[in-house]
């Protein structure tokens, strides 16, 4: 019996396919403006302390990146997956202001925290995607 070959030239995808997904992944790398950051922080709604805990990033970074003008590949990553769960909320509660809302309410689906609170963790961001999923599919209200 042969094993199994695929013809490359008809299941291979064309570059062009891969190109954002490629182009993002090489503005992470570089590390976003820092000004990203800034503008995560005003949709998210948060102040200073607020979005520095979430990223887990001290005081003395974020002055440090400041003056820099750029954020490192790693904190990058994380803005990065910060605003791709904010847009999710967005998109299931109804606009960015529902989706402030619902990060800053209780939820005793949650274990009784804020949804804020899972954003500082790979874990506690893929727990909340996966809450807005079900949200969304009608299996959680």
């Amino acid at each position: 019996m042969r094993p199994f070959q695929v013809d490359p030239e008809l299941y291979t995808p064309s570059p062009a396919a891969n190109a954002p997904t490629l182009a993002l992944v090489r503005e992470v790398e570089q590390g976003y403006p820092f000004a990203r950051l800034l503008a995560l922080k005003e949709r998210l709604g948060l102040d200073q302390a607020g979005v520095l805990g979430v990223l887990g990033m001290s005081e003395s970074t974020f002055h440090r990146r400041r003056k820099e003008g750029r954020l490192t590949p790693e904190e990058s990553g994380n803005v990065y997956a910060l605003e791709r769960v904010f847009e999710r909320a967005a998109a299931v509660m109804g606009g960015e202001a529902e989706a402030r809302r619902f990060l800053a309410t209780p939820s005793p689906f949650l274990g009784g925290g804020r949804p804020l609170e899972l954003l500082s963790t790979v874990p506690g961001r893929e727990l909340l995607a996966t809450y807005l999923g079900q949200v969304d599919e009608g299996v959680l209200v």
